[in-house]
């Protein structure tokens, strides 16, 4: 709210966001921004002086000189980098190990309720649903496949083809996130396999369209047909 005022070039001392009524197009652009430069201030984790901040900005919107010289001014910004991408850093590696430590009383639960649970050398477990024929799926080999994708500690349904789409006919390469390419090799046509992906044979650290990073997942997969090459 108060950076608006700073647009706006008025004076917003008794501002509060309550106050503000987006009145028009330039209004809205001017919450946006503002919007924006404060997720940005939040998100780096560094404790800005507000009124240090809300003062550049309004002296650079007014064009006045810096009160830094350039030099004092670009090892302030390597220097707010670095601590971004240190903070980043600590809040990832307190996020993974939060979530292994979930993943890890999830698993000893499992495994406890349902002998039908395995474990692979790849780090994901596996139950089979149903058996199917002939040989497993290769590496680079086209495949037909339905599934369904689930968040791991929720239940809660990701995505699925049944009834959304046609059936996937992919190759099983590195396009696919770590576990699913070793997964499908140990299907072959028919089968149904449920698979449990803890977060690093998923999609990680840095996550998927709508996976948050470091989420462990669980897939129902079905394999139709394999194709010879």
């Amino acid at each position: 709210a108060v950076v608006i005022c700073l647009i706006g070039m008025t004076a917003c001392n008794n501002t509060t966001p309550e106050s503000i009524t987006l009145n028009n197009q330039n209004d809205t652009l001017s919450w946006a921004m503002g919007t924006s430069m404060g997720n940005a201030i939040k998100a780096s984790g560094i404790a800005f002086n507000e009124e240090a901040v809300l003062a550049a900005v309004r002296n650079a919107m007014e064009g006045n000189e810096l009160k830094l010289d350039q030099e004092s001014y670009e090892k302030a910004l390597a220097s707010i980098n670095l601590q971004m991408a240190q903070n980043q850093q600590q809040q990832d590696e307190k996020l993974r190990s939060e979530v292994e430590a979930k993943e890890k009383a999830y698993f000893e639960k499992l495994l406890k309720e349902n002998p039908n649970v395995k474990q692979t050398e790849h780090g994901f477990y596996y139950e089979v649903l149903k058996a199917g024929k002939g040989p497993n799926a290769k590496y680079a080999q086209r495949i037909k496949f339905d599934y369904k994708g689930f968040f791991m500690f929720t239940g809660k349904m990701i995505d699925q083809t049944y009834g959304n789409r046609p059936p996937i006919v992919t190759t099983v390469t590195k396009h696919m996130f770590p576990g699913l390419v070793q997964a499908l090799q140990m299907m072959n046509a028919g089968s149904i396999y449920r698979f449990y992906f803890p977060q690093h044979t998923a999609f990680g650290k840095f996550g998927d369209k709508n996976i948050p990073p470091y989420t462990p997942i669980v897939y129902e997969v079905e394999v139709h047909e394999l194709y010879n090459n």
